[in-house]
């Protein structure tokens, strides 16, 4: 049961594309919406203080699936993570594997309950 796909990462849009079976990709995916706390203090700080102006500073995190299918080839032949300065260099790391709508997909997101 092989495991591929990307992340790629850029300030503001963060897209994960996932192939694999069945049985791995219905774990993975309720591990990114069920199991992680997107909004969880990341660090050691135990600095209860700043708790309260953090949460009105922090912008909420949150985790969509924006598409699921089938396609005929994958398009990665092992999962890896590829940071991004730029739209455009995330757009390019996607073009050369073949999946640059996925990115598309991701930007032009909207979401049904008008939270995001």
């Amino acid at each position: 049961n092989h495991f591929s796909g990307c992340v790629v990462l850029h300030d503001g849009c963060n897209v994960v594309v996932a192939e694999g079976g069945p049985k791995a990709l219905r774990k993975y995916s309720k591990l990114l919406l069920k199991r992680i706390d997107w909004n969880a203090k990341q660090g050691g700080d135990d600095d209860d203080d700043d708790d309260d102006k953090d949460k009105k500073q922090r912008k909420e995190n949150r985790c969509v699936q924006v598409w699921q299918g089938t396609v005929l080839k994958r398009a990665f032949a092992r999962f890896q993570f590829e940071e991004c300065k730029s739209e455009s260099a995330a757009r390019d790391f996607l073009r050369k594997h073949g999946v640059e709508q996925y990115w598309d997909l991701a930007k032009n997101y909207i979401d049904p309950t008008g939270s995001i």
